[in-house]
């Protein structure tokens, strides 16, 4: 509670309204505000990072309150993205991961050991998993999401919507490598605050795949099979 304490002061001696902290321990919504028109109370959520949040970041919020728009969101940007390693589960450490490599076409675990051994010179520690059965990984069929990569849990999940015949090998292990490269290739942060995953020089790095063109033209073709 003294570091809320704190913090709400810290913010208070920029701001002169009416404010409501709340602290989470969120691992996706980590910053999050709310104004409540007829009081004028703002309403703010803030991951635990923010407790040790420097003045300049304190003073980005700030603004951001006073006036909501993108590139007042920079400096928060930038400083949640240097402390994503803090963002995780409470439960993480207590609740493992349970992670399912073989399906019924294709079996995670030896495509990720070919792709680790011919790219990666067998030095990426990663996990893999299917991912729970029935969830649809993208908001419509047009824009499916086949994987994620998890860097809180060092795991790559693989819709398991994949797990069919039609599917060609090539293209499990394009969509495994390029995952892959989300742990090796860092996103950066644009000048506009926001952070970018498919940076030039990840996909430059994605081209090395033996199948890349391939590959696309097949996900191009047959996405809406899946």
């Amino acid at each position: 509670m003294c570091g809320q304490l704190a913090l709400e002061q810290k913010i208070r001696h920029y701001y002169e309204g009416s404010i409501r902290l709340r602290i989470n321990n969120n691992t996706t919504n980590v910053f999050s505000l709310e104004k409540v028109y007829h009081t004028g109370e703002v309403k703010l959520s803030l991951h635990r990072i923010f407790l040790k949040a420097p003045t300049p970041v304190i003073k980005s919020l700030v603004r951001f309150i006073k006036n909501p728009i993108e590139k007042h969101k920079k400096d928060i940007r930038i400083f949640i993205y240097k402390h994503s390693d803090e963002i995780e589960s409470k439960n993480s450490a207590s609740r493992p991961t349970p992670v399912v490599t073989k399906g019924k076409y294709f079996n995670l675990s030896t495509i990720m050991g070919r792709i680790n051994e011919k790219y990666f010179h067998n030095r990426l520690r990663v996990m893999v998993s299917w991912g729970k059965a029935g969830i649809v990984m993208g908001k419509a069929r047009s824009n499916i999401q086949f994987a994620n990569f998890d860097a809180n849990k060092n795991l790559i999940r693989v819709n398991p919507a994949l797990d069919k015949r039609i599917v060609p090998e090539y293209f499990m292990e394009y969509i495994i490598f390029h995952e892959m490269l989300h742990k090796v290739v860092p996103p950066t942060i644009s000048r506009s605050g926001r952070l970018c995953f498919h940076t030039k020089a990840f996909r430059q790095r994605e081209r090395e795949f033996k199948d890349f063109k391939k590959a696309v033209c097949w996900q191009r073709e047959n996405w809406h099979r899946l």
